[in-house]
């Protein structure tokens, strides 16, 4: 029941889905939570990193550095703001070569991303990638 709902267009759906299967049936909400923190929807990650965050054994970002290392084109742009999201300074030299990428996705990932984490240090490289985009 919960996997179509899992799988909906609509956010709220996806996220109600999740919300409803992590907290009536933990035991089998481990890896539908793995599968939302790369959902192209910011909700989708915070949910999933709040319930996750209850197993203390749990860090966020190595599993992002993890999904960006594969570099899998479907959830490559939700791993970069992911770790946007949960990384730390060091982390915004990891996504800011995605500001120079031909693909816009990626590039509005990266700049998310390094707004995030280091918008002050990466000024000008951001800079620069919103320029390009204006164009």
């Amino acid at each position: 029941m919960a996997a179509p709902m899992l799988a909906d267009r609509f956010m709220p759906v996806r996220r109600d889905a999740l919300w409803a299967l992590a907290t009536k049936c933990p035991d089998f909400a481990g890896e539908p939570l793995r599968r939302a923190l790369l959902d192209s929807h910011v909700r989708m990650r915070e949910v999933a990193r709040q319930f996750l965050a209850a197993d203390e054994r749990f860090d966020a970002r190595p599993f992002y550095l993890d999904a960006l290392e594969r570099r899998e084109a479907k959830t490559l742009a939700a791993a970069i703001r992911g770790l946007g999201e949960s990384g730390g300074l060091e982390d915004a030299k990891l996504v800011s070569p995605f500001l120079n990428v031909p693909e816009p996705r990626l590039r509005r990932a990266a700049s998310y991303a390094v707004g995030k984490l280091d918008a002050e240090q990466l000024r000008v490289e951001l800079a620069d990638c919103v320029a390009r985009r204006a164009t």
